[in-house]
């Protein structure tokens, strides 16, 4: 099931109209449709891609973002119409779907990548706007493109061999080539040749990439968001990252914002960036920082005799379960003693992944710490869990 709440401008809610609500709605057009992960842009309007490949669009469409052959408004769910070559029946299975401010691109099982919205500074297709998807006709042809995400008005994407590629706005080097000048077609970015990317993420006007070896790679527009201590606003080519953050294992930002995140080592996130014009460098989040951690936890956890050190406000956050319990049966109960369940240190690591998202455990552990999962039906620790035994 597929519910929507809160502000419901142009629709973008999926419920059939324009009303805004504070209690979940069902999106009566996406139930049963078995989603994979949803997409959204500053329309507002929002995609979402089942597991069976198909692309559904709604909410505001001025620049033909929706793809589905208007600039009109929709307020209910449509099927994107991602077509195979002309003559030939039956549509493009999509792997995977993002967003910019004002575009849209999808990825297909085959490595190929479609766009459809705005044309900014050169973006996507040889038109002003693109109402429909067309597929991306250049040196990314002859490639298998793996991933893909977008800044506000460009766009990223990372073939099977680690290349990257970008194109469209380019005013403060986003597009990481080495000049400052907007590109209606995919340049494969020099600089990161011959080093191996596995993940490209990127803010408004910024973007970081990942090694195979942990190493952070930025370039782009710089409020701190880079984690470059310097006064240059702007970098044309990727730029290494000192830090003391460890080997990174996974990176975010988002299209329109000017935050990064980062988990290091030991499962740590760090976060940095331009917040409400406060400049922050690499820090670690308190989540992270106070796990276990004796002089500030109002909680103990006891498993086999052994006391785990915890917050009962980040647990209730964290887990559904923890705070039913907290309100129901545990409100002034302290130390909690959990019996004859499970072991300590499974136990340990599932309190550490409510914390951090990081499982910590040889692999011989995960199949306990599943039980775990469904025991507190913990669906996203479940998935993880599943991954990692097969």
């Amino acid at each position: 099931m597929v519910y929507g709440l809160g502000n419901n401008t142009a629709g973008c809610l999926g419920i059939g109209n324009t009303n805004c609500t504070l209690f979940p709605k069902k999106v009566e057009a996406l139930c049963g449709k078995d989603i994979k992960t949803f997409a959204y842009n500053n329309g507002p309007n929002v995609l979402a891609l089942t597991k069976e490949g198909e692309v559904y669009s709604w909410g505001r469409n001025k620049y033909g973002e929706l793809g589905n052959g208007t600039h009109d408004q929709i307020v209910t769910p449509t099927l994107v119409n991602i077509s195979n070559l002309e003559g030939s029946p039956g549509t493009k299975r999509v792997v995977d779907i993002a967003c910019g401010s004002s575009h849209s691109v999808a990825l297909t099982e085959n490595g190929e990548v479609y766009t459809w919205g705005i044309k900014v500074y050169g973006q996507n297709t040889n038109i002003l706007t693109n109402d429909t998807p067309t597929q991306v006709i250049s040196n990314l042809a002859t490639k298998k493109v793996v991933y893909l995400t977008c800044g506000a008005t460009f766009t990223m994407a990372v073939t099977e061999n680690g290349e990257v590629y970008s194109w469209g706005n380019n005013d403060v080097g986003q597009l990481g080539i080495g000049n400052y000048e907007n590109q209606t077609l995919p340049n494969q970015i020099d600089t990161l040749r011959d080093i191996v990317i596995v993940k490209v993420v990127c803010g408004i006007d910024y973007t970081l990439a990942l090694t195979n070896e942990g190493d952070l790679y930025v370039w782009g527009g710089n409020y701190n968001q880079l984690a470059i201590c310097s006064k240059q606003i702007c970098y044309n080519k990727p730029v290494l990252v000192e830090h003391q953050m460890g080997r990174v294992s996974d990176i975010v930002a988002v299209h329109n914002k000017f935050i990064s995140i980062a988990i290091g080592e030991d499962g740590r996130v760090y976060v940095w960036g331009n917040c409400s014009k406060k400049k922050m460098n690499p820090s670690v989040t308190p989540f992270s920082n106070v796990y276990n951690a004796l002089s500030t936890s109002d909680l103990k956890i006891q498993v086999e005799g052994r006391y785990i050190h915890v917050h009962k406000a980040i647990l209730k956050i964290r887990s559904l379960y923890f705070k039913t319990m907290f309100q129901l049966y545990w409100a002034k109960t302290n130390p909690i003693v959990i019996k004859n369940q499970f072991s300590y240190v499974v136990y340990k690591a599932f309190l550490k992944y409510l914390y951090t998202d990081v499982i910590n455990l040889p692999c011989k552990k995960v199949v306990e710490l599943l039980a775990v999962a469904k025991k507190y039906r913990e669906s996203s620790l479940k998935k993880h869990c599943i991954q990692m035994i097969n």
